[in-house]
């Protein structure tokens, strides 16, 4: 009980790491959310150590927390270095704002990655890292921000029926995934000016049939002008007046 007390104490701690500190600076001085990637002692608890018990003839033994405190850093690290690059490039360019003021990075090991909350896991190399959270944020902004939220009561405008008309038909996952992979791809080629990252992601979803078709379509198309289509149609929307939480 007491190791568990004390790793519960050190993961709020890395709340104001200073590299958290600095991120929360910058957001003052911005438009910019505050993101703080942290490690998910809950999900840790209560999710990874039951994965981890169901696979673990595949999987080997669940790491440690204080494994995963130390990744975590690194991630931290890592993002710290991009992101005053890669969050005023994503929303400048769509011409919307993310509707969070703050946006948590949840980390565990052995979690399906995911957008919404916003999940990740120790699958990655702290660079893969970046574009993973790139990948996630790029979904969170596209469907939560300051001229259409997902989550606003009462909504009526879908997604899915609006990026059909843009894009044409296809099945869910590559529909959702094309205008991620126009932006993301903006990013890599635009901002970080690294086509090596860019194949590099297009090769770890290869074999995924609908990551494939999306990144198929991005590549046949002008992504720049897909950018435009989505910067183009969320301008067009009905301002509601929402504001700033």
């Amino acid at each position: 009980m007491r190791q568990a007390h004390r790793m519960r104490h050190s993961h709020f701690d890395n709340l104001v790491t200073p590299i958290n500190r600095a991120a929360l600076v910058r957001y003052y001085k911005t438009t910019q959310p505050f993101i703080r990637v942290n490690f998910s002692w809950l999900l840790y608890d209560y999710v990874s150590v039951e994965k981890y018990r169901l696979n673990s003839k595949d999987w080997g033994e669940i790491p440690s927390r204080e494994q995963c405190e130390v990744w975590t850093e690194n991630y931290r690290q890592e993002w710290a270095e991009y992101e005053d690059k890669i969050l005023p490039a994503l929303t400048e360019t769509l011409g919307v704002t993310f509707y969070k003021q703050v946006i948590d990075v949840d980390v565990a090991p052995g979690i399906r990655a995911m957008s919404d909350p916003l999940i990740l896991n120790f699958m990655y190399y702290p660079d893969q890292f970046v574009d993973s959270l790139t990948h996630e944020l790029i979904h969170l902004l596209l469907t939560d921000n300051h001229a259409y939220s997902l989550k606003e009561a009462n909504q009526t405008v879908r997604l899915d029926e609006a990026w059909t008309d843009l894009f044409g038909k296809h099945d869910f996952d590559t529909l959702v995934h094309i205008p991620v992979y126009a932006l993301h791809k903006y990013i890599y080629l635009d901002i970080m000016k690294n086509p090596e990252r860019l194949e590099r992601d297009k090769y770890t979803v290869k074999d995924d049939e609908a990551y494939a078709k999306a990144w198929g379509y991005v590549d046949a198309h002008n992504y720049l002008e897909i950018i435009t289509a989505l910067k183009n149609w969320y301008v067009a929307l009905p301002r509601s007046g929402k504001k700033t939480p």
